[in-house]
């Protein structure tokens, strides 16, 4: 866990860490939301669970305050803890033809990162081909991490403790398999990929 820094005064990210024009978590939820709420290519690669994974990561960071924010490894834009086993009671229910979406045990947004930062004295890394710190960058970012929370199956599991008790649990297949862990960078790159596939024309039609 990375220790956290507060950046943000009273709801709003403080000036110099971006420009005055506004939040950029808030800016690029929004426009993420406009494509994920419109009939694209983009929202039918999440197939109906897009904008559910949108709100858990927005209720996470919101209700986060400044725990949300942090200053951490610069190559990093979001961080988060994301389940692949529950329980039946937290198990998603998917329909015929739709995904689910689940809700991240934790968010936090990296604010020495490419999401809200344009400029460093360390070079910041671009996303998807994307210049650090832009509308198409963040939005990107966010729906790479909503990929992460979109469930495709749901798979009965018996798990057995210590103590020999056994206990019903569920494996969960994710649209993009978590990649946060050391030497995962490939796999980050191959989900990003993804997503800017599917995506990728909604993208470049923001406006910074």
């Amino acid at each position: 866990m990375h220790s956290a820094f507060p950046v943000r005064s009273e709801g709003h990210w403080l000036p110099e860490l971006l420009s005055p024009k506004g939040d950029p978590f808030t800016d690029a939820l929004w426009a993420a939301r406009g494509i994920l709420g419109s009939d694209n290519e983009c929202s039918r690669f999440f197939k109906g669970a897009g904008l559910g994974a949108l709100n858990a990561i927005a209720w996470a960071v919101y209700s986060g305050g400044n725990n949300a924010y942090a200053m951490f490894d610069p190559k990093i834009g979001i961080a988060m803890n994301i389940p692949d086993v529950v329980s039946f009671s937290n198990a998603p229910i998917l329909l015929a033809g739709m995904y689910a979406a689940i809700a991240p045990n934790s968010v936090q947004i990296n604010s020495s990162g490419a999401f809200g930062r344009s400029a460093s004295f360390d070079k910041l890394p671009r996303f998807g081909g994307y210049s650090p710190g832009t509308l198409q960058s963040r939005v990107l970012q966010l729906l790479h991490e909503a990929g992460h929370l979109v469930i495709t199956d749901v798979m009965f599991k018996t798990f057995v403790s210590a103590g020999n008790k056994k206990y019903a649990v569920y494996q969960l297949t994710h649209l993009l398999p978590l990649d946060g862990k050391p030497g995962q960078e490939g796999l980050s790159e191959t989900n990003t990929d993804r997503v800017k596939k599917a995506c990728g024309k909604e993208i470049d039609a923001l406006k910074n």
